[in-house]
């Protein structure tokens, strides 16, 4: 029995991904900024850096008076937090080598238990393709108390202005929570 070429095409034309760690646990309703207050592994599970969402790169967004943190130098991030304001600190060799402050309704607002950091709408870019795409961002904490980061994208569109095409992606990244190092100083520059 022989695929039909159409039935291969819209298998290749709608494309989703899940992404997750093992034993993923769902969000917690997060209400009190100050629940998460706390250090966590800047090396996330499966992958990635909590750095490199709390200091981006400067290529991608323009930080001023923001210096970079080397992502790969961080051991963890400490939170603390005061009323609306949430005050973040990369550790490495029980120093602090980067600090920045976020406030509510600023930097991020509090939605559903989570802290949205992005949820925007567009329109996929002319050139290849037309449709709408979504993008959302969250960091919440999950029902264990680890750290838990989500990102989600959906499209849908026409490749090319004639060929129907969709995609849906879900990343969930853990940042086990961890012992609180105490009082650190500034790292020597």
């Amino acid at each position: 029995m022989r695929a039909s070429p159409i039935a291969a095409l819209v298998a290749c034309l709608l494309v989703g991904c899940v992404s997750a760690p093992p034993q993923n646990q769902p969000f917690s309703d997060v209400q009190d900024l100050g629940n998460l207050a706390g250090t966590y592994n800047n090396v996330g599970n499966p992958s990635g850096y909590l750095t490199t969402l709390l200091w981006p790169s400067a290529r991608d967004f323009f930080l001023v008076g923001e210096a970079e943190v080397p992502h790969s130098a961080a051991k963890s991030i400490r939170v603390k937090v005061s009323g609306k304001v949430v005050l973040v600190e990369a550790i490495a060799h029980n120093c602090v080598i980067g600090s920045r402050t976020f406030t509510e309704g600023q930097e991020f607002q509090l939605s559903e238990g989570r802290i949205l950091l992005r949820k925007e709408t567009a329109v996929i870019h002319p050139g290849a393709g037309i449709g709408p795409s979504y993008d959302k961002l969250e960091l919440g904490l999950d029902t264990k108390g680890d750290g838990k980061i989500r990102s989600t994208g959906a499209f849908v569109g026409l490749l090319l202005t004639m060929i129907p095409m969709a995609g849906y992606e879900q990343r969930d990244v853990r940042f086990a929570r961890v012992t609180d190092a105490g009082v650190l100083s500034p790292c020597d520059r």
